[in-house]
């Protein structure tokens, strides 16, 4: 992330629901890793439960790199202050999508969306994503 500021909202959300980001439905299924050291998580016919950890991750140029496997949904960092090593950010029980913590999701499609907000009406500030990877899954436009 490059000049990402204090005035954003960003959010990696892998939802069942991608036209719900904000978890409104008693039907979504949400695990939500923002950038501002908030995380939350909803199962579905439940309440959606937030949490801060970590540190806030939008102050300067950073990478992020998101990492889910059928267990686990976490989002790891490098930027000045880690020394060139990868540090593993928000990883927390939210993150374990075992079926003991989650219930069984086998059979519930999920979307992994980008949600960006400026909280500042003024839209002068601007953020770049440089690069979206990946080798595996498809990545939609419509989150």
């Amino acid at each position: 992330m490059t000049n990402l500021t204090a005035e954003f909202v960003l959010s990696f959300i892998l939802t069942n629901s991608p036209g719900d980001v904000k978890g409104n439905k008693n039907t979504t299924i949400i695990f939500r890793n923002g950038v501002t050291a908030t995380a939350a998580k909803k199962l579905a016919n439940k309440k959606l439960n937030w949490f801060y950890h970590g540190k806030p991750l939008n102050s300067g140029d950073m990478k992020i790199n998101l990492t889910i496997t059928p267990n686990q949904f976490a989002m790891s960092y490098i930027d000045e202050s880690t020394e060139g090593n990868w540090v593993l950010h928000g990883d927390t029980p939210l993150t374990s999508l075992r079926k003991e913590s989650v219930g069984d999701l086998s059979k519930e499609t999920f979307r992994l969306c980008v949600y960006v907000k400026n909280k500042n009406k003024y839209m002068g500030n601007k953020f770049i994503m440089k690069q979206i990877n990946t080798n595996v899954g498809y990545i939609h436009n419509k989150c």
